[in-house]
């Protein structure tokens, strides 16, 4: 592909200009093994681009990953490194591979930060205790980064995708969670973020205690949170609503369960996509914009689910081969599997 054409490609997606039903296939195409060098360059053209530029601790940063992808004497652990780069760039699209975000998370509070990152695949899930006793339980398609030990006026962690957090109270060293365009700021409570990349939602859930939320540049227009209460932030027109919601449902996850109440299909079926590690493909005459309300117990298979499904949506029939799903109209029962 042309160099041009990548960089065009990489750059929409970074300045998330690309409708949502696109980002899948780009990020299914950047992890692949097409156009590595054009990507390479496309992606280190528009980090220098970026604001974090400017900074030096950054700009060695970038290059240091460089070395370790261009000097490293084992071929396997190239292409693994390579790998894992475009795999975090198909994520966030740029911040780990020049490592600003361990930048943006730690300036001015360490020389040099030892950062951790915790990446947890579809189909799966991951615990984290937290150097203040903090738990974080991440979900599928997720990426979790964290410094060795925090700073000794702020606990800030970097979230791409969705996690529910048990914060350790410290009054004197709040805790700060970075997202996008936003930070959840807090002293000590349970609430949950979901904020995936493919996704122009950034929801908060609050299951108790009180958090502040509030845009990276204006910290002072902060919202505060009470218990139960869920706030949606939509990239698209950069806008904030707030509902009553039963925060627990939203956390249902962290119990190996999936709660849904009167959401659109397309949210429906992309969630369970990245529980059961599928892909799902609906047949043009289904609508994805129709509600529905179910409930997916902690140790259903993907065939249990989607004999759930089916027999709650009414009149959609599935066929499963593999991890290749299949949903069409339907007129008769559904068989199960």
């Amino acid at each position: 592909m042309e160099k041009n054409k990548v960089y065009n490609i990489l750059r929409r997606m970074a300045d998330h200009t690309v409708p949502s039903k696109y980002r899948p296939i780009i990020r299914n195409w950047i992890i692949s093994s097409k156009d590595i060098p054009e990507k390479e360059t496309a992606m280190r053209q528009i980090w220098l681009e970026t604001k974090a530029e400017a900074d030096e601790n950054t700009r060695q940063s970038f290059h240091a990953t460089l070395q370790k992808i261009h000097h490293t004497d084992h071929p396997a652990a190239r292409v693994s490194l390579r790998t894992r780069l475009l795999r975090y760039a198909a994520i966030l699209i740029i911040p780990i591979i020049t490592g600003t975000a361990a930048w943006w998370l730690t300036k001015n509070e360490y020389a040099e930060p030892e950062m951790i990152e915790c990446y947890v695949p579809n189909g799966k899930q991951e615990s984290i205790q937290l150097p203040d006793g903090s738990v974080i339980q991440v979900n599928s398609g997720s990426l979790l980064i964290y410094p060795r030990e925090f700073s000794k006026k702020k606990r800030s962690v970097y979230l791409s995708g969705e996690a529910n957090f048990t914060v350790a109270q410290n009054p004197d060293k709040p805790f700060i969670v970075s997202t996008g365009p936003l930070k959840v700021e807090v002293l000590g409570t349970k609430f949950n973020i979901e904020s995936y990349p493919d996704n122009d939602r950034i929801t908060t859930t609050l299951e108790h205690g009180s958090v502040k939320i509030y845009k990276n540049e204006a910290p002072e227009k902060s919202i505060i949170m009470k218990p139960d209460e869920q706030v949606i932030y939509n990239s698209q027109d950069e806008t904030f609503s707030i509902d009553w919601v039963e925060a627990s449902d939203c956390s249902a996850w962290t119990q190996g369960e999936l709660k849904f109440t009167n959401q659109p299909l397309h949210e429906i079926l992309t969630t369970m996509e990245r529980k059961y590690n599928v892909h799902i493909k609906l047949s043009p005459e289904i609508s994805t914009s129709d509600l529905y309300t179910m409930k997916f117990k902690q140790h259903e298979t993907i065939e249990d689910a989607m004999y759930i499904f089916a027999q709650l949506a009414g009149n959609i029939n599935y066929k499963i081969e593999g991890k290749e799903i299949l949903l069409f109209k339907a007129g008769k029962e559904v068989a199960r599997k």
